[in-house]
């Protein structure tokens, strides 16, 4: 804690937000001090490709330990960790915009924001002229066996929804006018840890 000096609130501020379980599948396992996350950083910079020289990367070890610089906050938590491996270097990325001009956009914008991803969104009438015409509008969660959709207990799989909900709404299939139903009976209990992303499942 020494390296925050007498700032508490950051201190918990980089606990509470940055700080990585060292295991990420136990809810109750420890998490990184400030040098343990200085580590991981530059682990992670290696990772992704990083031509640090030897003194380059001294100097950088240096700047970070003594907080003369710092990464961004997505950095902090994302660099070292399975996420790169597993979403690439989008769960690095601040902002992405989109022009809203057919239904796929949404699942997409749902996909970055789930990553950490800010979208910005270009809905002039040029473009939203172009979507489809809702025909139905109607999805309920029925958690059975039988619903149409079972939620796969992933990010995918809740853009998967979301894809599912939208296609339905818009289709002009006569097969299709009806209620769209989800069930839910796949994902982890409340509690349970979420490995990549942190925090804990709030459902159920």
């Amino acid at each position: 804690m020494s390296i925050f000096n007498d700032n508490e609130i950051g201190y918990v501020t980089f606990k509470r937000t940055y700080a990585r379980r060292f295991d990420p599948s136990n809810v109750d396992s420890q998490v990184e001090e400030w040098h343990d996350c200085m580590y991981r950083l530059i682990r992670g910079c290696r990772e992704i490709g990083t031509d640090f020289t030897r003194e380059e990367e001294i100097e950088f070890r240096e700047l970070l330990s003594t907080q003369k610089c710092i990464m961004a906050g997505r950095f902090l938590f994302q660099l070292g960790t399975c996420n790169i491996a597993t979403n690439g270097m989008l769960t690095l990325q601040n902002c992405a915009g989109c022009v809203v001009d057919n239904i796929n956009t949404f699942a997409w914008s749902m996909s970055m924001l789930l990553l950490g991803v800010g979208v910005g969104f270009n809905i002039q009438r040029e473009y939203t002229d172009k979507l489809p015409v809702v025909h139905r509008a109607f999805a309920k969660r029925k958690d059975t066996n039988d619903a149409d959709f079972i939620v796969p207990d992933n990010r995918e799989g809740w853009v998967s929804l979301l894809s599912e909900v939208i296609r339905t709404h818009f289709s002009e299939d006569p097969d299709m006018n009806r209620d769209f139903t989800y069930s839910t009976i796949l994902l982890r209990s409340k509690g349970a840890v979420i490995k990549g992303f942190g925090g804990t499942g709030k459902l159920h």
